[in-house]
């Protein structure tokens, strides 16, 4: 699987006037669109690649045989299962991140197939993101000011064209 990881530029549809197979009122096009990014396909993985990947040995097998899905798909899959444009755009940003963690499923549980969902990750560290944000954050004078020179503008735009206010 490794192999298949390569990267891509990808500009999001994110505007609502935009169409999108994946938003928008239910229809067999939205169905079939979700269907075709969110299907949970259970991977086969065999004792070596459970060792190359660290993962314990006792986890749920067959013949020798575990079994996992590709995180992005359950990811996917929860996103498809809430819809709206904000999760259209969540469901952009999971396809563009293409999270390759593996969901293996435990031996020990009367469940036939109980996964295991509490996964190690390697992640960018939010916090100091979030601390920049805050420390070069617009004033509010400043928002407001920015927010009315752009109605203004979109005024003058239409007026141009010839448009009524």
């Amino acid at each position: 699987m490794w192999d298949a990881v390569s990267y891509k530029s990808v500009k999001f549809n994110l505007d609502p006037q935009n169409e999108s197979a994946f938003r928008g009122p239910v229809r067999p096009e939205l169905d079939e669109a979700w269907g075709n990014v969110s299907a949970s396909n259970l991977i086969q993985i065999d004792r070596e690649g459970m060792m190359a990947l660290g993962q314990p040995l006792d986890a749920f097998n067959l013949d020798g045989q575990y079994f996992a899905i590709v995180d992005v798909f359950h990811q996917l899959h929860c996103v498809e299962m809430i819809g709206d444009h904000c999760f259209d755009m969540l469901r952009q940003k999971i396809m563009c991140d293409v999270d390759i963690g593996l969901i293996f499923y435990r031996a020990d549980t009367d469940v036939v197939l109980d996964a295991e969902f509490d996964l190690e990750r390697q992640c960018r560290d939010f916090e100091p993101v979030q601390q920049w944000v805050f420390d070069h954050d617009v004033q509010r004078e400043t928002y407001d000011r920015l927010h009315e020179m752009a109605r203004e503008n979109a005024q003058a735009s239409k007026l141009a064209e010839g448009g009524h206010l």
